[in-house]
């Protein structure tokens, strides 16, 4: 993929730079956290991984889900088999493209050539990258075992890299 193809599906993407798109993402985007909040985290004695701002480290992981208990990761995986915590990212994605394509003429002119043009594509790589984040997670609580958690070790490196774009 050149930076030519790179540039195109860029413009693709300014076509949200609409209040009609933004506003409604938004309003979108607190039910869904509502959601989550009122049929996850309000019934669990703790913390679950999406929690962690910065990750999490494989001891943190094996910790919070050992202490949520067998019934409280069966409540987490509602999270993503009622597909709340799967929409997110796409909901996230479309408004923070939208957002950056309407402040667009702030950083870089219409006609101009700057690389800057660009910005709008990093929601896009954090969607992914919290998709397959997700799909780690849900693979954790099926297989969680706090005896043999060496599977935990490859699903860190997704949530790290979600957490640093």
């Amino acid at each position: 993929m050149n930076i030519e193809t790179i540039k195109k599906l860029s413009n693709k993407f300014k076509n949200l730079k609409s209040l009609y798109v933004l506003i409604p993402t938004i309003i979108i985007l607190y039910f869904n956290n509502k959601l989550i909040y009122e049929n996850v985290v309000s019934k669990l004695n703790g913390p679950v991984l999406d929690s962690f701002l910065k990750g999490y480290t494989k001891e943190e992981a094996i910790s919070t889900l050992t202490n949520l208990g067998y019934d409280g990761r069966e409540i987490y995986k509602t999270l993503y088999s009622s597909y709340i915590d799967i929409t997110f990212p796409i909901i996230l994605a479309i408004t923070l493209i939208s957002l950056l394509s309407l402040n667009y003429p702030l950083y870089k002119k219409e006609k101009s050539t700057s690389i800057l043009g660009i910005f709008n594509l990093l929601p896009v790589f954090y969607m992914v990258f919290d998709e397959l984040e997700n799909y780690c997670h849900i693979q954790i609580l099926k297989l969680f075992n706090p005896t043999q958690s060496t599977s935990i070790d490859i699903y860190l490196l997704f949530g790290k890299i979600k957490k640093n774009i």
